[in-house]
């Protein structure tokens, strides 16, 4: 049902009038699209205002779903619902959270999510400290979230890159419209590195000035916490912080001089409640991460074999079906399976269900 209730969604999404808390509105009203398509759907029954119903018609005489649907698997572009498995799980909390996303890469739930963003035009102080802080985070398993934008939002991603490290780009255009130019290149990176580039606009979407303001808090709803690196008092930067302060999400910065006016966005934040931090060990502490990979570590370190060792590894990460634990390990499917049971014995994974695997 999802996956026709999507491209129905899709759809609406592709009117320009139509956003995500009118697209919210009519996935909660409308239970089944395809009656609706098909005409057997009074609209007079349909529970929204009439302005709603009259883009519902307009999207219907113009636009066929499945004919949409196939445009995007062409381009291998991927959609996801909300109620589906690979929605980012944080991004469903907040309230004006869009009913579906467009992504190309993977998108991983067991990461650990923190958004790094700031000024396009930066100073080679925030350059300098985005680039350690990121680092560390990268090195301690963490997803960097950002925009792609210039400046320190490329920092950030080009530090995972560096280290064929997932991270996820959000974009204010489509996913086939890569913002800015400069920053393709960035782009096939971060897919090479199984992170992703995320949109909730639809493809053919340009990068209106105005979308940006609306991306940005799908970077605060993606992220366990939010870190301004640099920023002037009226940075794109300021309103993912703000949107992470209305999220109940954590914001950090870091100390800048009085006299330096990247210092004015993070200063302000701290009046606001922003934690202050002057390393990746002091978020990691601050939102329980290190003692998570450590845990992940202590696990690696009590398996009795290397094969043991090979499948905690594998699932650290990731969920992993028996099939694709084969492929990875390299074992036959008896002594693979003989040694999940034993792993589950010691209460170290656990069969989700069909045949799906997952640390404990």
């Amino acid at each position: 049902m999802q996956l026709s209730r999507k491209r129905y969604l899709h759809c609406f999404n592709l009117h320009p009038k139509i956003g995500a808390k009118t697209l919210q509105k009519i996935d909660l009203r409308i239970d089944d699209f395809e009656t609706l398509w098909s005409g057997k759907l009074a609209f007079n029954q349909i529970k929204l205002n009439e302005i709603i119903r009259s883009l519902i018609k307009e999207v219907i005489n113009q636009f066929s779903p499945d004919e949409e649907k196939l445009k995007l698997d062409k381009r291998g572009i991927n959609l996801a619902y909300y109620k589906d498995k690979n929605y980012p799980l944080l991004l469903k909390e907040i309230p004006d959270y869009p009913p579906i996303i467009y992504y190309l890469g993977e998108i991983d739930n067991l990461l650990v999510n923190i958004a790094v963003v700031g000024s396009r035009k930066y100073s080679a102080y925030g350059r300098m400290a985005t680039e350690k802080i990121a680092s560390d985070l990268v090195g301690a398993g963490v997803n960097i979230v950002s925009g792609l934008a210039l400046g320190i939002d490329a920092i950030a991603h080009n530090e995972a890159v560096k280290r064929n490290r997932p991270t996820w780009a959000v974009l204010g255009c489509g996913v086939d419209n890569i913002y800015p130019s400069s920053h393709m290149q960035l782009a096939k990176k971060i897919i090479a590195s199984k992170g992703a580039i995320i949109s909730e606009f639809p493809p053919g979407t340009p990068s209106f000035s105005y979308n940006f303001p609306i991306r940005n808090r799908i970077i605060a709803g993606l992220s366990i916490a939010t870190l301004i690196t640099e920023g002037m008092a009226k940075s794109g930067s300021l309103i993912t912080a703000r949107c992470a302060l209305d999220y109940n999400r954590e914001v950090l910065t870091i100390p800048h001089s009085i006299f330096s006016a990247g210092g004015e966005g993070p200063h302000n934040l701290i009046k606001l409640g922003a934690r202050l931090i002057i390393s990746a060990d002091d978020i990691l502490s601050e939102l329980n991460i290190e003692k998570k990979t450590k845990q992940q570590k202590a696990k690696v370190e009590l398996c009795e074999t290397p094969l043991e060792q090979d499948i905690v590894k594998a699932l650290k990460n990731e969920n992993c079906h028996i099939n694709e634990l084969l492929k990875k390990v390299k074992c036959d499917l008896s002594t693979l399976s003989s040694t999940l049971t034993m792993l589950e014995i010691k209460g170290m994974i656990k069969n989700i269900g069909g045949n799906i695997f997952t640390i404990v």
